[in-house]
């Protein structure tokens, strides 16, 4: 599906009106995991919006976990990863929109680094 693709605003209306029942003031967390959900948390952010609701994006990939994994030690995978915390805190509503450009983007970390930041 394309970005002008009505689907995704059909989708939306429904995680917007029915799912989540945003209302007038709900401050409304769009989390997009991947930039393949773009299409979606636009519509999404777009039925917030209209439904008064005040959205806010946040965005998240597979390749920043696997430089993590990688590269930082274990008390940095461990963390908490604050930011979103308090945008989770924050919200009234969320929506949380995951994708996968790569499904293998995290295959060959081992599983107890994968656990670790899992834990978090």
């Amino acid at each position: 599906m394309t970005a002008a693709d009505p689907r995704w605003r059909d989708l939306a209306h429904i995680l917007v009106g029915h799912s989540t029942g945003v209302r007038p003031g709900d401050r409304v967390l769009v989390a997009m995991r991947e930039a393949e959900t773009l299409p979606l948390a636009t519509a999404v952010v777009e039925a917030a919006v209209r439904a008064g609701g005040h959205p806010q994006a946040i965005f998240a990939a597979a390749a920043f976990d696997r430089a993590l994994l990688r590269h930082g030690d274990d008390a940095l995978v461990a963390r908490e990863p604050e930011l979103e915390a308090h945008a989770y805190d924050w919200a009234d509503v969320a929506v949380v929109l995951r994708g996968s450009r790569n499904p293998h983007d995290l295959a060959g970390v081992p599983a107890d680094r994968l656990a670790l930041h899992r834990m978090a």
